[in-house]
């Protein structure tokens, strides 16, 4: 399938990597935490709040999809759209586990 880097904005946008891949209607998003450590000072997981407002950037074939699943963690997160673009709460992403693989949930 195609493969799009996705781009991150917001305070802890250098700690977070992620792309999508997608193929015949069917699309994934990897998010993954990096340089962790600088993130949270090593003191805790980079989970959850931590995050702040960051967030990651849909790209536009996907923009249509409202809500994704996480099937390592199994829980679900909803696009958020502000003025700038539609695009996914890493505090939500990564709510439990620093890594996600999110499939389409609708």
């Amino acid at each position: 399938g195609n493969y799009a880097p996705i781009e991150s904005a917001g305070a802890g946008s250098r700690h977070v990597v992620s792309f999508a891949r997608a193929l015949a209607g069917r699309a994934a998003i990897a998010v993954a935490t990096r340089l962790s450590r600088t993130l949270t000072g090593g003191l805790a997981p980079p989970i959850g709040d931590i995050w702040g407002e960051t967030r990651v950037f849909l790209p536009e074939p996907l923009t249509a999809i409202s809500r994704w699943t996480c099937v390592v963690s199994g829980h679900s997160v909803e696009v958020a759209h502000d003025s700038a673009a539609a695009g996914l709460r890493v505090s939500d992403v990564l709510r439990h586990l620093p890594v996600a693989l999110l499939v389409r949930a609708d």
